[in-house]
C-alpha cells in the first residue's frame, strides 16, 4: 500500500541520514545524547538545567545548576539560578541543600524577598522538632 511505501521511504531517509553523519565523522543523534547536559559552563548549561527542572527532572537539573553556579556565581542570572536550584533540592527531598542556597540568596537584594518566602515555606513544610 501507499502508506507502507511511505513508511519504508521514511526509514530509508533515516538510514541515509545516519550513514551520511557517520561518513562525515559525526554520530547520528541519539535520545541519550539529547538528554545529556551540554559540555560547557556557559548559558547553554543553565538553559538545560532550567528545561530539566521545568519538566520535573530536578534530580538531573541539580548537578547542572551547581556546575553553572560554581563557574558563573557573579553572573546577573546567578541569584535566580540559586532560587531555582533551591527549589529543585526541595523537590528531591534535600531541604538542607535548599536552605544553603536560600540563605545565600537572602544576601542578594534582587532576590532576598523571594528567598525569604521560600525559606518560610521550607520551614512550614519541615516536620516538627521532637520533644525530649
Amino acid at each position: 500500500t501507499k502508506s507502507a511505501r511511505q513508511a519504508a521511504g521514511g526509514e530509508d531517509a533515516a538510514r541515509a541520514t545516519t550513514a551520511d553523519a557517520a561518513r562525515a565523522g559525526g554520530a547520528a543523534p541519539t535520545a541519550a545524547k539529547a538528554d545529556a547536559p551540554p559540555d560547557t559552563t556557559g548559558s547553554p548549561l543553565l538553559d538545560w538545567a532550567r528545561r530539566r527542572a521545568l519538566s520535573g527532572h530536578c534530580a538531573a537539573a541539580v548537578p547542572a545548576y551547581e556546575r553553572w553556579l560554581k563557574a558563573n556565581g557573579a553572573d546577573r542570572s546567578a541569584p535566580y539560578a540559586m532560587l531555582e536550584v533551591a527549589s529543585c533540592y526541595r523537590a528531591v527531598g534535600d531541604p538542607a541543600s535548599a536552605r544553603r542556597w536560600l540563605e545565600l540568596a537572602l544576601t542578594i537584594p534582587s532576590v532576598s524577598d523571594a528567598a525569604h518566602r521560600a525559606l518560610e515555606a521550607l520551614d512550614a513544610a519541615a516536620p516538627p522538632a521532637e520533644s525530649p
